[in-house]
């Protein structure tokens, strides 16, 4: 299922038909709805947690250059420094820059982390924890909208609860969310353990 298909079952599911739009002559997710699919979807991110979340930023470095920005990570493992034909990578020291939010809008609501300067160019491999893509677009797609809509729906039933204060209804959600969530990490898991034990990702 794509953005638009995941948030569309979640009004008719939820009742919320306060969340629809018109688009011409059809009614279509509003801006809210699609806001509450990613507010659900970064907190399966969170809650499931699993190496496949691992993405590599490559970043071309300018001479005395001491920061880069970039989007959609949780947070930084790792700042290598890529040197020779591409295949040695030197790790190298770095700390969490704060937002600049009163400069230009490069900085917000981007993450930051600076590193000290060199006197020439030279690229960078960014290992970090990422959340899944935003989906704000009708026919953007996710881990979650593909794999588990299911899954995702009901999480943002549970953000809507969330909103409405009733944390009952939150807690009704949030335990079956959080046995399937235990589920598809089993499956990780078990995937990974699968081949010979050489291949096996040991973390």
């Amino acid at each position: 299922m794509d953005a638009e298909s995941v948030a569309m079952l979640f009004i008719e599911t939820s009742g919320r038909y306060d969340l629809l739009t018109v688009d011409g002559t059809n009614n279509v997710p509003s801006a809210r709805a699609y806001w509450y699919l990613q507010s659900a979807q970064r907190w399966l991110d969170r809650e499931l947690g699993h190496p496949k979340e691992d993405a590599w930023i490559i970043k071309n470095v300018a001479a005395r250059q001491s920061s880069v920005s970039f989007r959609n990570a949780r947070y930084v493992r790792d700042v290598f420094e890529v040197s020779g034909d591409g295949e040695n990578m030197v790790r190298i020291s770095w700390k969490p820059e704060p937002y600049e939010t009163g400069s230009s809008d490069e900085h917000w609501p981007f993450h930051s982390i600076s590193f000290e300067p060199r006197d020439f160019d030279r690229t960078l491999k960014i290992r970090c924890v990422m959340y899944s893509p935003e989906n704000m677009e009708p026919r953007s797609l996710s881990f979650w909208t593909v794999q588990h809509p299911d899954v995702l729906i009901r999480s943002m039933q549970r953000m809507a609860e969330i909103d409405m204060r009733n944390t009952q209804g939150v807690n009704d959600y949030e335990v079956p969310l959080l046995r399937d969530c235990k589920r598809i990490y089993d499956d990780m898991i078990a995937e990974e353990m699968g081949g010979p034990t050489e291949y096996w990702r040991i973390q």
